[in-house]
């Protein structure tokens, strides 16, 4: 089962910054979550101003946020950065 992805401009922003080695963690990430039977299960879901959205840990200082639309068979990526930016620190 395959997912479409979308990317987000702050996603695809985010992504042009990282090394070589943590784009290379961050595709492998995208490439579980594209070929999960349901992305869900792969991330904790996130509370208060980012409710909804899922957070893959990818190491100690990088994660993927994103989201999942069900009924499209969709995954938006949303951001790719550390804790403290996904919540806007």
């Amino acid at each position: 089962m395959s997912w479409d992805i979308v990317r987000t401009s702050r996603f695809k922003q985010r992504y042009k910054q990282k090394t070589p080695n943590q784009k290379e963690q961050v595709d492998e990430a995208i490439r579980l979550l594209v070929e999960s039977k349901d992305p869900r299960n792969l991330g904790g879901l996130k509370h208060g101003k980012i409710e909804g959205c899922y957070g893959h840990d990818i190491d100690f200082h990088n994660r993927i946020l994103y989201a999942v639309e069900l009924a499209k068979k969709e995954i938006h990526f949303l951001r790719v950065c550390s804790h403290d930016e996904v919540y806007g620190f």
